[in-house]
């Protein structure tokens, strides 16, 4: 009889010291990574190479940040094609002024005109 209240006391001091504890909380989400890896994660989504919650819980970000950078990609693929037939406009009409500005060194400056004006070397270095 005394083992039993022993331990019926062992059991009562436990139960009472786990209930003074507070509860564990959740890890901390990680913050969230750089634009480019945002859009890496939505495309791998999107393509279904993985899934959000997959994500989450192999590298530790919220799953609705996850969902946000899916949801901002695809906006941006949206506007991105909206927008495209003005930027094809807009580089046809820069082909055809570069054509004119061609025409016009060629009958005034002569036919080494690119030597001359080191068109090839002129301003492009940044596009190299």
């Amino acid at each position: 009889m005394g083992v039993i209240i022993i331990v019926i006391v062992v059991l009562l001091v436990y139960i009472l010291s786990e209930a003074g504890k507070s509860p564990e909380k959740p890890p901390k989400p990680k913050e969230d990574p750089d634009k480019k890896t945002q859009e890496n994660i939505a495309i791998q989504i999107l393509t279904k190479k993985t899934t959000p919650e997959a994500i989450a819980d192999k590298d530790g970000y919220d799953i609705e940040h996850i969902k946000q950078w899916v949801q901002n990609y695809i906006d941006y693929a949206v506007k991105y094609s909206l927008d495209a037939g003005k930027t094809n406009a807009h580089i046809d009409q820069l082909i055809d002024d570069i054509a004119f500005l061609k025409e016009v060194c060629h009958k005034y400056i002569g036919d080494d005109w690119e030597e001359k004006t080191d068109y090839q070397n002129r301003t492009r270095s940044k596009y190299k």
